[in-house]
């Protein structure tokens, strides 16, 4: 786990290209890190040159916390870009998605 500042702990997967990375990508979701639709998003990206971060958000799939819909969203995801950023594995070009359905 991967401590937040927003006091809770949030389980990534990554997903690392081939090659040199062209950025990273971060997908947040409340489905879980191990469904297909997510895997397939995550696995794609990162086979087209992507470094890929695969979050649950908070209280879901074994991240820590207490999921409450739209409550917490926009501070945790500004604390895992910031999280994002101090990893030597990062790239200064980011992006967020969530799953494609």
């Amino acid at each position: 786990m991967s401590p937040c500042v927003t006091v809770w702990n949030f389980l990534p997967d990554l997903y690392r290209p081939a090659g040199k990375s062209l950025g990273t990508l971060l997908i947040r979701a409340i489905y879980g890190r191990a469904g297909l639709i997510t895997l397939l998003t995550a696995r794609y990206y990162a086979t087209h040159g992507y470094l890929v971060v695969n979050q649950s958000c908070r209280g879901t799939s074994g991240s820590g916390g207490h999921f409450e819909p739209f409550s917490h969203e926009i501070d945790d995801g500004a604390d895992t870009v910031a999280w994002l950023r101090r990893q030597a594995w990062s790239t200064d070009d980011s992006r967020c998605t969530e799953p494609l359905v």
